[in-house]
């Protein structure tokens, strides 16, 4: 059968298209908890389960161990060439009946490359992931000076492994001053996105977007251009901090985004195909 050389274009830019992202891994929740653990057991009243519609629900600890508040997921070693862009993306919701606004209201992601793959709960306070580097932003409800990007080096003696609140090493990479109050409500449904660009051999770019529907609430841009560079990313950490301690995620995807030069050049060889047709 005669291919139609307006299919053969059509197929190439289709493919060009489809190949914009390649997923690392998407959580939905529809059952279970996947392979999301809780950073520090030895949190007072910290939980991870299904909330039995389809969304992970964490109860943050109370008992003042810093990553009471975090969850990470490990997956597949993703090394990023120049241009290239690794993204998460999630759906964020607080408790139910909650209605809580203030500077207690928290919202933090970041990726990271650690020593030994996340794979059990208490991953924090048993220290059993050991090191780790990555990038971080850190949005605070009501107060502009919280909302900041940031450069985290972990080291294996801190108690409080992981993106904490001055532990380990943290450099400021960029910071804004929105200064928009979370709804601690559940009626409303935030959209996070968490992306790290590696520009060139000397910067790396990190963004940080809140939205709720069409609006954007936080963007929070940083950039690292001295230094050891990452580039390497295994884990997701995402860490709450509320008044209230119950908060929701959903639709979790951790994907790698060429850079735009490989996704043209599948269109031309899809042009240089129908040219030999020709």
């Amino acid at each position: 059968m005669k291919t139609h050389p307006a299919l053969i274009l059509s197929l190439s830019i289709g493919a060009a298209t489809t190949a914009h992202a390649a997923a690392v891994f998407t959580d939905t929740f529809d059952s279970g908890t996947g392979s999301w653990y809780v950073a520090s057991t030895g949190a007072t009243g910290a939980s991870l389960d299904n909330d039995g519609t389809g969304r992970l629900r964490f109860i943050e600890g109370s008992n003042g161990v810093n990553m009471q508040e975090a969850i990470g997921r490990s997956f597949t070693t993703q090394s990023l060439s120049v241009g290239e862009t690794i993204r998460l993306t999630f759906d964020f919701a607080w408790n139910t009946g909650a209605t809580t606004t203030g500077s207690a209201q928290i919202i933090r992601a970041g990726l990271f490359d650690v020593t030994n793959p996340i794979s059990a709960a208490n991953w924090s306070g048993s220290n059993s992931i050991g090191a780790g580097t990555g990038y971080y932003t850190f949005i605070r409800d009501g107060n502009a000076s919280g909302n900041i990007a940031r450069l985290e080096s972990w080291t294996t003696a801190s108690s409080t492994v992981g993106p904490t609140n001055g532990g380990g090493t943290v450099t400021a990479l960029g910071s804004n001053t929105t200064n928009f109050n979370i709804n601690d409500n559940a009626t409303i449904t935030y959209q996070a996105l968490f992306e790290v660009t590696y520009v060139s051999a000397t910067q790396v770019d990190t963004l940080f977007t809140l939205t709720e529907g069409a609006t954007t609430r936080f963007s929070v841009a940083g950039s690292q251009t001295s230094g050891s560079l990452v580039t390497s990313f295994d884990s997701v950490v995402i860490k709450t901090g509320a008044a209230n301690p119950t908060s929701y995620i959903d639709n979790v995807k951790v994907e790698v985004i060429p850079e735009p030069g490989s996704v043209a050049l599948l269109g031309l060889g899809g042009l240089a195909l129908l040219r030999r047709r020709r």
